[in-house]
C-alpha cells in the first residue's frame, strides 16, 4: 500500500510539472491557448471510462 501511495504521488507529481509547464506556454498566446484547451477536451472526451 505504501509503495502505491509512492507511486501515485510521483505521477501526480509529474503531471503537476507538465501541466505547469503547458500551462504556461499556452499563456504565450491565444492559438496556444485555444490548441492546449482542445487537447484537454479530447483527452478528457476519449478517456471518460477510463
Amino acid at each position: 500500500m505504501i509503495a502505491t501511495l509512492r507511486v501515485e504521488t510521483i505521477t501526480y507529481e509529474n503531471i503537476s510539472r507538465i501541466y505547469k509547464k503547458a500551462f504556461n506556454k499556452a499563456l504565450q498566446n491565444k492559438e496556444k491557448s485555444q490548441e492546449l484547451m482542445e487537447m484537454l477536451q479530447d483527452f478528457m472526451e476519449n478517456n471518460i471510462d477510463d
